[in-house]
Parts: structure tokens; C-alpha cells; sequence
């Protein structure tokens, strides 16, 4: 597949963000506002993986506003000819570094309940579940929560 990094997010990187978030959650507008706002929100949580063919995946992790030990991954997302390649593990363990840099003692992060290969990284990443959320995100769309001692 070729050599990977991450490094962090920059405008330059907008268009191609925008682009994958939308295939994932169909969401263009709001989409890219989340995008634009996360680059200037958490510039040092927001994660690039470069691969061998552009950008290849990313990652936005923030720590709760008030809770000051507590982070969350807020997306990650690999582009699905990547997928099985290591590149989620790589950008997963650049948020939780990040966000224990940032004084984070436990991370948390959601994940669709039948989304089997995500469930199975996290865990093998120290992540544990913690509850089952039901109509998380509106009807339809439970989700897992899942937490990592930092």
C-alpha cells in the first residue's frame, strides 16, 4: 500500500475533508460548517493521514468544555480503499495521544452498533464499552459509547 503519516489538518486540506465526510454522512453543508469550525476549534486534535495517494483519512478528537479530564474522538474515518491497512489504528492512537497531551485521563467515542471492524479496533485499542445509546444521533441511529483510560 505504501507509507503513511499523520500529520495535522490545514486549510489546504478542506476540500478533501469536506469530500470524504460527505460520502460517509451524506451531509454537504453542514458538513463542511463542522469541518471549518473544527480547524480553527481544535487545530491540535485535528489529524491528516497522508498516504500514498493523498489524503487518505482523518480524525477530530476535542476535550470536554468544563470537564477538563475528559476527551472525546469526535470522528475518524479512513477512505475505504485504505481500510485494513493499519491506517485507523494509526489516526486512533494520534487522538488519544493528543487528547492525553491536552490532560485527558479518559477518553470516550461512539460507534454504530453493526459497525463490527471499528468495535473490534477500538477494543484491541484499550477501549471498553460503557453503555448502548439508543436513537443517539435520531431515530434509527443507536450507538455504542466506549471509553479508554488515558
Amino acid at each position: 500500500m505504501g507509507a503513511a503519516f499523520i500529520r495535522p489538518y490545514g486549510d489546504d486540506d478542506f476540500e478533501d475533508i469536506c469530500r470524504m465526510n460527505t460520502r460517509v454522512h451524506n451531509e454537504a453543508y453542514a458538513g463542511a460548517v463542522f469541518v471549518r469550525q473544527a480547524g480553527a476549534l481544535f487545530p491540535e486534535s485535528f489529524f491528516i493521514l497522508q498516504g500514498p495517494h493523498g489524503v487518505s483519512g482523518f480524525t477530530i478528537a476535542a476535550m470536554v468544555q468544563g470537564h477538563p479530564p475528559e476527551g472525546w474522538i469526535l470522528r475518524l474515518h479512513v477512505a475505504d480503499e485504505c481500510r485494513r491497512s493499519g491506517y485507523g489504528r494509526m489516526l486512533l492512537r494520534a487522538s488519544v495521544r493528543s487528547l492525553a497531551v491536552s490532560g485527558a485521563r479518559t477518553v470516550f467515542l461512539s460507534v454504530a452498533p453493526d459497525n463490527t471492524a471499528a468495535v473490534d479496533l477500538y477494543t484491541s485499542e484499550g477501549f471498553v464499552l460503557v453503555s448502548r445509546a439508543e436513537a443517539y444521533f435520531g431515530r434509527g441511529e443507536d450507538r455504542l459509547i466506549m471509553e479508554k483510560a488515558v
